[in-house]
């Protein structure tokens, strides 16, 4: 069989070849088309990715930089309680506590013979960090919460803007966040590709967080020993009314028919207790719980204080009575403005600490009826008398009062929820702190006045008289410190120069002997002298060589709570 193809009709070869070289062109062309097309796609993928990475590079870098600027800052300008400069409480207002930073960092420049700076010296990658013109430095009104190991606690967050210079005239630029509490801060750094336009660039985020796991410290074996001195003069028994009293001393106060008694003096006890609470040791909570109870047991049902008691050693027999004393009158009490201000300055350290506020607003209306007591001794120049019945207004009690008076506020506003009464606390602690510093600071002799009394004459001090004039002019600094700021060039610091330069062998004297003045060796920190303050503790160290396992009976309580500080200032 012959296969032969038949030619359609009137069609040669070449005219059939020729229709098929046409379509196999436009199939070729075609082809190249989809190719060129294709690998153009992929092109503009490559390039638009490559853009990507590096503008996400860019933005990483501005990230990167600005955390550990951050970090750098907050762990290098130290406030002298540890915390970096950022604002983690809420206790101060924020720039009061930058400012305070700073004054303890000049502080330590002054020693070493540097220049002093301000808060518009502190700089990362050539950007001022709280100069509000150029980073936008701001702190939320609305306070942080963070739910940790021990429960909730609140800050503030801090945020800022960094524009920093690369070196070939552009520009890295990011946004931080600082959320920072007593026991944790989170810093979340935003960074951007393009500087003017954070909307539609590419950001890239760095986040870096803090915990300080059991944020208590540890206390030294001599804190430690000191601590526990304080906790056995507290009574334990739970079926008297001595439970939670706190003795002055464990040597006796006074003997009656053979029988020996010893004082309860809240005022005293009541700075014990705060610098317990300072201490950041949960025994400091135990007594101050313990403390709190027995003051609100015996606030007095008409004059709304608490005045002294004696007991016997097992705390079994109680008296107020002066004449356990052998002199005076019946009941008593030292000052009723201070006797109040610093319970309410326990009552905030308390929650501060992690105590329970329970306590506190199971208690309100015998609370009200203290605040009331304290409000009513307020004068008309914003200065409180020391009691009704003695119409002297001291120095030392008012900036004592200002510090009740900050911590009220604290306590009406975070325990009791009362916004008005807390404001209204707040202005009458800035009323009395103008009023120091303008009735009873003297600028020209830089110190401080140690009293007005009832008919406006101011006393001036003498500092060759060692109490109360000389240790008036300390007394500021050691309590504006609890709520504020103890400024470089403040009258609180300035007359506090004045002590040092006319009493300069204090830190090696036991003014008071047999037992020293403590307070002074601890407010040497706040006012501006802390390598004396280590002087003070090394020279009293070296006096009291056995007070590591034992003290000695004559120490009063308030002395032991100084120290206690003190010596954790100088560890």
């Amino acid at each position: 069989m012959k296969l032969i193809e038949v030619l359609p009709q009137g069609k040669n070869l070449s005219q059939l070849r020729r229709g098929f070289i046409l379509p196999f062109t436009m199939l070729l062309v075609a082809i190249i088309l989809l190719v060129v097309g294709t690998g153009s796609k992929i092109l503009s993928k490559q390039l638009y990715f490559s853009k990507v990475y590096k503008q996400s590079q860019t933005a990483y870098y501005a990230a990167d930089d600005a955390i550990n600027c951050a970090i750098v800052v907050d762990d290098t300008f130290v406030g002298i309680d540890g915390y970096g400069i950022f604002p983690g409480g809420t206790t101060d207002e924020p720039d009061d506590y930058i400012d305070s930073v700073i004054t303890n960092i000049n502080d330590q420049r002054l020693l070493d013979g540097l220049a002093t700076i301000s808060r518009d010296d502190i700089k990362c990658a050539q950007v001022p960090i709280f100069d509000t013109s150029e980073s936008d430095f701001a702190v939320s009104a609305t306070n942080y919460e963070y739910s940790g190991p021990s429960g909730l606690e609140t800050g503030k967050t801090s945020v800022f803007d960094m524009t920093m210079p690369v070196g070939d005239g552009t520009f890295r630029c990011a946004k931080v966040t600082v959320n920072k509490t007593p026991s944790f801060r989170q810093i979340i750094a935003q960074g951007y590709a393009l500087c003017n336009s954070a909307v539609g660039s590419v950001e890239r985020a760095v986040v870096n967080t803090t915990i300080i796991e059991g944020a208590d410290q540890e206390l030294s074996s001599r804190a430690r020993t000191i601590l526990g001195h304080i906790e056995s003069l507290q009574y334990q028994n739970g079926t008297y009314n001595s439970f939670g009293a706190i003795r002055l001393a464990s040597s006796p106060s006074v003997y009656v028919t053979g029988t020996a008694y010893y004082n309860v003096n809240p005022y005293f006890a009541h700075i014990a207790v705060i610098q317990a609470l300072l201490s950041d040791d949960e025994k400091g909570v135990e007594i101050a719980e313990k403390w709190i109870t027995w003051y609100l047991n015996h606030v007095d049902p008409v004059k709304y204080t608490v005045y002294d008691r004696w007991y016997s050693l097992s705390g079994a027999t109680e008296t107020s009575c002066a004449s356990v004393i052998g002199s005076g009158s019946c009941p008593l009490e030292d000052a009723t403005d201070s006797n109040i201000a610093l319970f309410f300055v326990v009552l905030d350290q308390y929650v501060k600490s992690g105590g329970d506020p329970a306590i506190i607003s199971g208690n309100q209306t015998t609370i009200n009826n203290l605040k009331n007591t304290l409000v009513a001794l307020i004068d008309t120049d914003g200065l409180t008398w020391a009691k009704d019945t003695y119409p002297v207004k001291y120095l030392m009690d008012n900036v004592e009062v200002w510090a009740g008076l900050k911590a009220a506020s604290n306590i009406y506003g975070n325990v009791f929820n009362n916004a008005s009464t807390s404001s209204t606390l707040n202005a009458q602690a800035s009323a009395n702190y103008t009023a120091v510093q303008t009735i009873l600071y003297n600028p020209t002799d830089k110190k401080f006045a140690i009293h007005k009394n009832e008919i406006g004459n101011v006393t001036q001090a003498n500092l060759s008289t060692w109490y109360p004039d000389a240790v008036a002019q300390i007394w500021p600094a050691l309590f504006y410190s609890l709520y504020g700021n103890v400024s470089y060039g403040s009258p609180a610091r300035l007359a506090w120069a004045t002590f040092d330069t006319t009493i300069n062998d204090w830190e090696q004297t036991l003014r008071g002997s047999p037992w020293p003045w403590v307070s002074v060796g601890l407010s040497s920190f706040y006012g501006g002298y802390a390598s004396k303050g280590l002087l003070f503790n090394s020279y009293l160290l070296s006096q009291f060589p056995t007070i590591e396992t034992s003290i000695p009976s004559y120490v009063n309580v308030n002395d032991l709570g100084w120290w206690l500080s003190l010596e954790n200032r100088s560890e």
